[in-house]
């Protein structure tokens, strides 16, 4: 689990926005919430967290990393629970090329295998 929340912080860099109003302002604090709580281990917490950037998320890209983040949690639960597998094909959902690239470049230390699809991020 260490190795795949070690990877983490590269997710900082596929999150970034600006804040314009409350709306926002609440996604950035729920999207910056999740990657804490990814970081620690919580993904219970990070779960409700990125719920509540969900619901609040604006606009296409907003709505992404969103998902970006969800697809994380998603791999990060099956690989604690043992599942490489699960893991590997919920970590191949990210859109992101740079989560993307993370995951890729370290999947034989983690054991897991990243699909390419047509993201073109991962190769």
């Amino acid at each position: 689990m260490r190795k795949a929340l070690g990877l983490l912080p590269v997710v900082l860099l596929a999150i970034g926005g600006c804040a314009t109003g409350e709306r926002q302002a609440r996604y950035d604090e729920a999207m910056s919430l999740t990657v804490a709580e990814l970081r620690q281990g919580d993904l219970v917490s990070a779960r409700s967290s990125v719920q509540i950037a969900r619901s609040n998320a604006h606009g296409d890209e907003d709505h992404q990393r969103v998902e970006d983040l969800a697809v994380l949690i998603d791999g990060a639960e099956a690989y604690c629970n043992g599942d490489r597998i699960q893991a590997g094909d919920a970590w191949s959902r990210a859109e992101s090329p740079v989560i993307r690239r993370a995951i890729s470049s370290h999947q034989s230390d983690l054991g897991v295998v990243i699909r390419s699809d047509d993201k073109g991020g991962a190769r």
